[in-house]
């Protein structure tokens, strides 16, 4: 994790990564927009494009009310899907199986409904990793 009184946001051409530090509702709205401009560039169908600010807007949440401090990572993958991963420093969560299967239309419940592929590792007291995977319709 990078520390910094500032967010740091990194654009890095080859990878087609954007990095965003997630610590203000401001940070969630340029977390937001990047996503939106790396879904048009992938040409990412509009319904797979709503669902990727969604998730983009849930991860960042968390990271806000939950995270401490964390990075939104965005990236496209095979010049086409786009994979989001959420880095934080901690609480972890307690539970894990419980909030993944509770019935919420918000956070993580939200970002498996919204997400083709959806990992999350998580510890009580330690960092919470998530990555989700929007791909396009065709490749669902």
């Amino acid at each position: 994790m990078i520390e910094s009184a500032e967010p740091i946001r990194r654009f890095d051409s080859q990878w087609t990564t954007r990095v965003v530090s997630v610590r203000r509702e401001s940070d969630r709205t340029e977390a937001k927009r990047l996503g939106r401009d790396l879904a048009r560039r992938v040409g990412l169908e509009p319904e797979r494009a709503a669902a990727l600010d969604v998730v983009v807007h849930e991860l960042a949440t968390n990271l806000i009310e939950h995270g401490q401090r964390g990075e939104l990572w965005l990236r496209a993958l095979d010049g086409k899907a786009i994979e989001i991963a959420a880095v934080d420093a901690g609480p972890g969560i307690q539970d894990l199986e419980r909030v993944l299967h509770r019935a919420s239309a918000t956070g993580l419940p939200n970002v498996a409904r919204l997400s083709q592929e959806l990992h999350v590792d998580s510890r009580p007291g330690g960092h919470t990793y998530v990555r989700a995977v929007i791909r396009p319709l065709a490749d669902a």
